[in-house]
């Protein structure tokens, strides 16, 4: 996994800066018509962080990634999207797309895509814990039943992969003792 260390660095970042008291949760997550559904945690960011870093080396979690050209990527997630699961019998496999040629220029934004991608497939999978996956299928049913004019068919998933981003990022502004 090329990002593992960026992962588990951030998994540090998170879990040390809620070792405060002043620790507090991330906002409820965005839920049907903008109303919240949970509040996440350090610990849950932490879960869903070490599963994604898990996700590559465990045999119980099956990802593939698979190049597409340009044409068949969704608008919204250009360079990589997380296309869902397929079962086979008793065979699940994640499948996250990959733009053939975007994905291959290496840089941040690239990798950040990457691993939005890979957090929505252990949630949806499972693999992140009950909770996430509770999560993934609320915003996924939101989702869903979006209308046909909205671009972003992705929008709450984006919308809660960007609370996981902010707790993220809230966890490295903040001093470490």
């Amino acid at each position: 996994m090329r990002r593992a260390p960026a992962l588990a660095f951030a998994l540090a970042l998170v879990l040390a800066a809620g070792a405060g008291a002043n620790a507090e949760p991330a906002p409820p997550t965005p839920g049907p018509g903008g109303t919240a559904t949970a509040e996440i945690t350090r610990y849950d960011v932490g879960a869903l962080l070490q599963a994604v870093d898990l996700a590559a080396k465990s045999p119980k979690i099956k990802l593939q990634v698979v190049a597409k050209p340009a044409a068949e990527m969704p608008p919204y997630d250009q360079i990589y999207w997380y296309a869902g699961i397929s079962t086979d019998g008793d065979k699940k496999v994640a499948h996250i797309w990959k733009n053939a040629v975007l994905a291959a220029r290496p840089s941040v934004e690239n990798n950040d895509r990457l691993d939005d991608a890979r957090m929505l497939a252990v949630m949806d999978y499972g693999f992140a814990g009950e909770k996430w996956k509770a999560l993934y299928d609320s915003v996924a049913k939101t989702d869903g039943a979006l209308g046909p004019s909205v671009t972003d068919r992705y929008q709450t998933r984006h919308a809660l992969i960007k609370t996981v981003q902010d707790f993220i990022a809230d966890a490295q502004r903040r001093p470490h003792t």
